[in-house]
């Protein structure tokens, strides 16, 4: 069996008062769903002007997670699907909770093995 590990990568985007927030949000929020986090990608910077001055910043994003080795065998299968792109909010609702988990590829949330 190949070692090499495989990856899945996600496109998030997060709204903070700071670059940094954004980012540490879109992070934070894929962490309750998603194990075998392991790098990020910043794609783009945008945001509000509000009274002359940044009001706020969306961070656009890759995340990617490593596959645990029983999904590395589907992924020959879905390797060559699109990421898709989630807007996370400071306090995400559970509709958008839901859809982060939907957009990630999976209809549930992953679990860590034996649970």
């Amino acid at each position: 069996m190949n070692n090499t590990p495989v990856y899945k990568v996600i496109e998030l985007s997060a709204r903070n008062s700071s670059i940094e927030g954004a980012i540490n949000l879109a992070i934070s929020t894929a962490s309750r769903s998603l194990r075998n986090l392991e790098w990020y990608k910043v794609i783009s910077i945008t945001g509000n002007i509000r009274d002359n001055k940044p009001e706020n910043f969306q961070v656009t994003l890759n995340i990617g997670f490593r596959l645990d080795e029983c999904m590395n065998k589907q992924s020959s299968i879905n390797h060559h699907v699109a990421p898709k792109q989630v807007i996370l909010s400071e306090s995400p609702s559970k509709e958008e909770q839901k859809d982060f988990i939907a957009e990630g590829g999976n209809s549930q949330p992953l679990t860590k093995p034996g649970e």
